[in-house]
């Protein structure tokens, strides 16, 4: 049915439920980089990071970072602090999961990206 649905041959889990998708995105970029540790925003919802833990757990280091409170945007100090030559994949959830009622867009390092980051009150 999804596939009909999508007007493809084949369906596989990701394409149609998100936290799957999500945690598939960590291991794909963990396999073709070689790099086995994880960067995630303490912002995703508690049922993502399971689905992490759960699905990616035995292959990788899955290491939390923290957040301003205020904007729900991911602290940069702590995830320089947290890189290392083993860190690739890294998520962060923006709005956050009870959501901000910030809207900003801000050029990141240039080891990240530029990212708009609007939000409305949960």
């Amino acid at each position: 049915m999804m596939g009909e649905l999508l007007n493809m041959d084949v369906v596989n889990v990701p394409v149609h439920d998100g936290l799957q998708a999500s945690a598939t995105a960590l291991r794909m970029a963990a396999r073709i980089t070689g790099r086995r540790e994880a960067l995630v925003s303490r912002t995703v919802s508690a049922d993502r990071l399971s689905k992490f833990r759960d699905y990616c757990g035995h292959a990788m280091a899955i290491r939390l970072i923290g957040y301003d409170r205020d904007t729900g945007q991911l602290d940069l100090d702590e995830l320089r602090a947290h890189i290392s030559d083993q860190t690739r994949p890294s998520i962060s959830t923006t709005p956050p999961t009870w959501g901000s009622s910030s809207c900003t867009a801000t050029r990141s390092p240039a080891w990240l990206t530029t990212t708009a980051r609007c939000a409305s009150s949960a």
